[in-house]
């Protein structure tokens, strides 16, 4: 399983770092079941921005 995360942060003072505020600047799209998929709604957007990230979903329980 796959979700697609949209990350709308803003710059911070390093180049290699964003800062983000979880409730405002992460939205999470999905699930998909392939990346492919993921990557397909990706492109159909209009907006062609950087700003997405494919994360694949485990699921694990342990039972005692």
């Amino acid at each position: 399983m796959f979700v697609v995360v949209e990350v709308n942060g803003i710059d911070v003072l390093d180049p290699t770092l964003v800062g983000v505020l979880p409730g405002r600047d992460l939205r999470v799209f999905g699930t998909f079941d392939t990346h492919q998929m993921a990557n397909d709604w990706i492109n159909s957007l209009p907006e062609k921005e950087e700003k997405f990230v494919i994360l694949a979903l485990e699921w694990h329980r342990e039972t005692i």
